[in-house]
């Protein structure tokens, strides 16, 4: 389920009665597809409702209801909205984890210190982890993932790394990248990858 190319349900009317914050958690199991959506709408006005809809989130089978509660999250973009997707990143749905991933994306302040927990986790979500690092607007992201160069002992999540940072490196990356060569020399495809990070951030 593509999060950013599904249509966003419609913002709640400036001159509509929000209902009671308890009624919208409360609809959030409703059975009817249209109160499960509409409570979702409203609950984005209220940053206290990320972990409900978090949890109604992993529950959802609706893929209207699952936009609605992502654009809510996203909305929010709290700490506590971040957490709540996190756990999402090892969900065998590909639709929901992808669109967490995307969700993720959105929320750069609060993602990166979330992340850095996922770090000990399986090496698909900590791929997952580097991929949604690479992509934040925020200004530790290159630190964040020398941090994983240096670290990481699995080589698919440092080359997952080492593809982030041809998007966002400069030349505080050169040296990490030439010791990963060091860390694992008999890798081609990382060695490839290291090489053609380098001569773009070298061009720089």
């Amino acid at each position: 389920m593509p999060l950013i190319k599904s249509k966003k349900p419609p913002a709640p009317a400036p001159d509509e009665q929000a209902p009671a914050f308890e009624t919208l958690v409360v609809d959030l199991g409703n059975p009817q597809t249209q109160a499960r959506r509409a409570a979702a709408r409203w609950l984005g006005e209220y940053p206290e409702s990320a972990q409900a809809l978090c949890g109604a989130l992993a529950m959802e089978a609706h893929e209207s209801v699952r936009v609605a509660i992502l654009t809510a999250l996203i909305k929010i973009g709290s700490k506590a909205a971040a957490n709540g997707l996190i756990p999402l990143l090892q969900s065998e749905d590909a639709g929901l984890r992808n669109s967490a991933i995307e969700a993720l994306k959105t929320m750069p302040d609060s993602s990166g210190e979330c992340l850095k927990e996922i770090f000990a986790s399986s090496t698909d979500v900590r791929i997952f982890g580097v991929e949604i690092l690479g992509a934040l607007a925020h200004p530790d992201r290159q630190s964040w993932l020398l941090q994983v160069l240096e670290a990481d002992r699995e080589v698919n999540v440092c080359a997952a790394a080492v593809e982030a940072l041809l998007g966002c490196g400069d030349r505080e990356a050169i040296v990490p990248l030439r010791q990963l060569l060091e860390r694992f020399p008999n890798e081609p495809f990382l060695d490839f990858s290291v090489h053609t990070a380098l001569e773009r951030i070298e061009k720089r």
